[in-house]
């Protein structure tokens, strides 16, 4: 569990930085861990879907495969993680 407002304030400011920073990284831990499964079933999927081409003789894995695996992907009720104010992606 996370420190909680009124002892950050308590703390001096480099412990204070410090524990933000535990915070956010415990933050970020709880949003990317559910995840974990649905890109393991993806890899496995994408995975499987390669060597079923390259068995076939096709060099290249089609766009709709492809398409239809991404589908399933954003289906599977995964939310693209939320990018840290500050970033360079904002």
């Amino acid at each position: 569990m996370g420190f909680q407002r009124r002892t950050l304030r308590r703390l001096p400011p480099t412990t204070r930085k410090f524990a933000k920073m535990v915070n956010e990284a415990e933050s970020l831990v709880k949003r990317l861990k559910p995840m974990v499964n649905n890109m393991a079933r993806l890899e496995m999927e994408s995975q499987a879907l390669w060597n079923q081409h390259q068995h076939q003789g096709k060099g290249e894995v089609d766009a709709a495969s492809l398409d239809m695996l991404g589908a399933q992907f954003l289906d599977a009720g995964t939310k693209s993680p939320r990018v840290p104010k500050g970033s360079p992606h904002d």
